[in-house]
């Protein structure tokens, strides 16, 4: 098995079927999916709950598996229930919609499920297409083919190169309208600004009700200046939250 391939929008999803068509260019893709949208569920998994697994079709008639569980719950029971060997790459995506960001790579299944492989040595790519949903407005699928080629891509460069030193995870955020060469493709960091307030009362209580660009603050240099720029975005993440150890001798001395 060459790629795993998954996401956090549900096997149903036109972004994993996009995925998958481009990725079996390349080779052996297994695609182990929540049956359902599991969004901003970051990399919780589940515990305490059956999860169930069951075959099903995709909507071109491929064999596919659908779980129970969050975006995290299919990578672990793919890795350790379903696949022989480990896969030399897993795909998290198309998201149908950003992932930009501090506050996304924390709260996004579609991190958290690329942060689960990685976390076992799996090089890993969660793929991100930048169209936005605003209050009222129907879910518009426009055409995958552009991201699914840049999913391709850079698949087929970390099969054949590796993943770049130091790096674990890329989240790469595909612009609308992205023509391969002629849009800008941007190597970028995350953002470190959180989104603005995102909750409208309603019922009594409060709601996320749309997901514009808006939500994200500019900051200058960051993955989120380059998307509002049309850019494409690369960000090379490392998984081990490095913090430096010096300047704790406050906090040890408060606890001697």
């Amino acid at each position: 098995m060459n790629i795993l391939l998954t996401n956090d929008d549900g096997i149903r999803s036109p972004g994993l079927l996009a995925a998958r068509k481009a990725l079996e260019e390349l080779g052996k893709v297994m695609v182990v999916s929540p049956d359902r949208e599991y969004s901003c569920i970051g990399k919780a998994i589940t515990a305490g709950r059956v999860i169930k697994v069951r075959k099903t079709r995709m909507a071109d008639g491929k064999l596919a598996y659908a779980v129970s569980g969050t975006p995290a719950d299919s990578v672990l029971i793919a890795l350790n229930k379903l696949l022989r060997r480990k896969p030399r790459l897993l795909i998290s995506g198309i998201n149908l919609g950003p992932n930009l960001g501090m506050d996304d790579a924390l709260d996004s299944g579609t991190l958290g499920a690329a942060f689960e492989a990685a976390l076992r040595g799996i090089p890993s790519i969660a793929v991100s297409y930048c169209m936005v949903r605003g209050e009222g407005e129907e879910l518009v699928i426009d055409d995958l083919s552009a991201a699914a080629e840049v999913t391709k891509r850079l698949a087929e460069s970390v099969l054949k190169n590796g993943m770049p030193r130091g790096v674990d995870v890329l989240s790469v955020n595909v612009p609308k309208g992205f023509r391969l060469g002629s849009t800008p493709v941007k190597v970028t960091k995350l953002s470190l600004k959180p989104y603005r307030d995102l909750h409208v009362e309603e019922d009594g209580g409060y709601i996320i009700k749309s997901w514009t660009l808006d939500v994200y603050p500019d900051d200058p240099g960051s993955d989120v200046e380059a998307v509002k720029e049309g850019a494409l975005t690369i960000t090379p993440i490392k998984i081990n939250f490095p913090c430096k150890l010096k300047g704790l001798e406050t906090i040890l001395r408060s606890l001697q």
